[in-house]
């Protein structure tokens, strides 16, 4: 849990999860999904998956 801070200075409580690709792929493979995971170098990841 982390608290984000609004631009009004309000504080909102956030839930983050942090995984690896790997974590990622080992998941969604345990679910029926294979995917490849990008990454945009800096902060994001993302996925394209198709269901088997």
């Amino acid at each position: 849990m982390m608290v984000r801070r609004l631009s009004n200075g309000e504080g909102a409580t956030i839930v983050k999860n942090f995984y690896t690709a790997g974590e990622l792929i080992d998941a969604a493979g345990r679910a029926g999904i294979d995917v490849e995971i990008g990454d945009t170098g800096r902060f994001f990841q993302f996925g394209l998956g198709e269901k088997r």
